[in-house]
């Protein structure tokens, strides 16, 4: 696929493997590739106007939630680190609704570095199913998902799913915490509960970026420094909120936002 882009001093090249081209739908690919505007956006997508290594991204996203804005008319990557303290961190990044690895990082360039990725970031390759078992920062989630079959539908390609999925990071903190708790959910004798939980996660008939979850919040009250937005879930609902900051170096107004979501405990679900 070739395209021209305007060259820039300094540039991150998120490129996806030969690997990650033949996951996709070969005939959505090929109507991409046939749009000059679309596969302008989709290549600016996984252009980043300045170098950026994974020390970065691994040191940025311990401290805060770490996003980067591409060439590709201010959309933006977003970052997670799975074991940021491990030799070799598993780092995953968000772009056009699509979560991707990096498989090869920093290679050198003359002008910028390259990350060799999984996937192609704005055509949707997996299911959501296939995205839980491949993950590595979502193994305990799956695992969880695996009793008594509840993950089968997330395989559905006719369904549409938008699922909050807690990290390895935030089952370790309820092991730490909760104990006992943990122990029955993780033994298998109480997948009725796991279900039960795991439906609080879920949105069915929708599959929403995080773009477009924080633009639910652009007409919504602001609460507290807070945008605040209700979501109906598979059992009860959530608050979801876009927390406003001023930009760093910022004096004009400009905002920026982080995301959070929170439990609704007046929704009659216990």
């Amino acid at each position: 696929m070739t395209h021209q882009l305007v060259v820039e001093p300094d540039l991150t090249l998120f490129a996806p493997s030969n690997e990650a081209f033949n996951m996709v739908n070969s005939e959505r690919l090929n109507q991409v590739i046939a749009n000059k505007d679309k596969l302008g956006k989709l290549l600016k997508l996984h252009l980043v106007k300045r170098r950026l290594t994974t020390d970065e991204i691994v040191d940025r996203s311990t401290r805060e939630i770490f996003q980067e804005e591409t060439l590709s008319n201010h959309r933006k990557l977003y970052f997670a680190v799975n074991e940021p303290d491990a030799l070799v961190p598993v780092v995953s990044l968000e772009g056009g609704g699509v979560n991707a690895t990096i498989t090869t990082p920093n290679i050198a360039a003359k002008n910028g570095v390259i990350h060799i990725i999984d996937r192609i970031l704005g055509i949707p390759s997996q299911t959501v199913y296939e995205k839980l078992a491949s993950d590595p920062m979502l193994s305990s989630t799956f695992s969880l998902s695996e009793q008594d079959g509840w993950n089968e539908r997330l395989n559905s390609r006719q369904e549409k799913f938008t699922l909050f999925v807690p990290s390895n990071e935030a089952w370790d903190t309820i092991h730490r915490t909760m104990p006992s708790a943990y122990k029955k959910l993780f033994m298998g004798d109480f997948a009725y509960h796991v279900r039960y939980i795991l439906e609080r996660h879920m949105i069915v008939g929708q599959d929403l970026s995080l773009d477009e979850l924080a633009a639910l919040t652009t007409n919504s009250t602001v609460r507290g420094g807070y945008h605040e937005e209700r979501l109906e879930m598979t059992r009860g609902k959530i608050y979801f909120q876009a927390r406003i900051r001023p930009s760093f170096g910022d004096s004009s107004g400009t905002n920026e936002t982080d995301t959070e979501k929170d439990m609704d405990t007046d929704s009659g679900v216990s």
